[in-house]
């Protein structure tokens, strides 16, 4: 069993037109620090299914992420999970949310 814990999910909300834009997640995987980038829609399509199915998506991209930098090794990496694509548009073009959060991904924490 591996720890999850999800602390913040930001995204440049200062670039007009961008609708599907990179989220950097920060958390923890068995209590080592772990920073992946996910795109947008691909967080939004998981929370249209649910909490759990954005646990399953966030744990496979940090799980791959602590594996290659804490372990030194190559498993092989891990699929993320697949949702029917659901289009929910950021906030964009703001000057003053370059550091917007993406809620959805804030599903604290959970062990897989």
């Amino acid at each position: 069993m591996n720890s999850f814990t999800v602390t913040n999910a930001m995204y440049n909300g200062s670039a007009p037109g961008e609708l599907n834009p990179l989220v950097l997640v920060v958390g923890t995987v068995n209590g080592k620090s772990v920073r992946p980038v996910i795109l947008w829609d691909a967080i939004q399509s998981a929370a249209a299914v649910g909490a759990s199915a954005v646990q399953a998506l966030l744990g496979t991209y940090m799980l791959n992420l602590y594996f290659s930098v804490y372990t030194y090794t190559a498993p092989l990496f891990q699929k993320s999970p697949s949702y029917p694509l659901v289009q929910v548009t950021p906030v964009n073009g703001d000057s003053n949310q370059t550091n917007a959060v993406c809620t959805a991904a804030l599903v604290g924490s959970w062990t897989a």
